[in-house]
């Protein structure tokens, strides 16, 4: 009877511990889940803010591949004067490191859960990444700038609120070297390059963000 008293207490003890784990993984799961919406959200602006870039360099790219510098001035200050004007997203990272680093993540073990959420956060630093790896290629291009654009009618398009402003006069180039300006042309496309790289990551890692949350909603049959 002892033993029988004993082993029923270890079994109510197990199955006390099970609850009580099962409970702190629905907890890492909404908070993941809030990270992922965050994620997305950002994401989503992240994109719709690229794609303005890359139409704003192929514009500029345009303009000095076909020479069209001169007659076209006000469009060649306004697209270059936006440049550097460039954003990055930070994912939310505060769940994964509770997991990773707290030795949480084996609380998760429903399905391949972890796994997905493993490559999920591989994906999302391999993005991080080449937003880092990739500044220095828009750095280039605005050096190159310095040696063709004017910096006082750059400096007259920046309004009070910290908007450009397209100018009207048709300002010209302060130099036009044919070595100088294939230079730009050369690290525009670099830029045009790299924006477009980082267009196709973000979109494909919001579409994983997306299917990751879904599947989780399934999963754990949250609201």
């Amino acid at each position: 009877m002892l033993f029988l008293a004993v082993f029923c207490g270890f079994l109510a003890e197990l199955q006390l511990e099970h609850y009580i784990e099962n409970q702190r993984e629905k907890k890492y799961i909404r908070q993941f889940q809030q990270d992922l919406l965050a994620d997305s959200t950002a994401l989503t602006g992240f994109i719709i803010s690229e794609e303005k870039s890359y139409s704003r360099i192929d514009s500029l790219l345009q303009i000095f591949v076909h020479k069209k510098y001169e007659e076209n001035g006000n469009e060649a200050y306004y697209f270059a004067r936006q440049l550097i004007r460039t954003s990055n997203v930070v994912l939310s990272d505060g769940t994964l490191n509770q997991l990773k680093f707290g030795g949480n993540l084996r609380l998760i073990d429903k399905d391949d859960v972890a796994k997905r959420i493993l490559e999920y956060d591989k994906a999302g630093k391999e993005f991080e990444l080449f937003q880092e790896r990739n500044t220095y290629r828009t750095e280039e291009a605005a050096l190159q700038l310095e040696k063709l654009f004017d910096a006082r009618t750059f400096y007259f398009m920046l309004n009070e609120n910290n908007q450009i402003i397209r100018p009207t006069n048709n300002p010209q180039l302060i130099s036009k070297s044919e070595a100088e300006i294939n230079t730009l042309v050369l690290r525009l496309q670099y830029v045009k390059g790299g924006i477009l790289k980082r267009l196709n990551m973000a979109k494909r890692l919001k579409n994983q963000c997306t299917q990751l949350h879904q599947s989780l909603k399934e999963i754990y049959h949250l609201d």
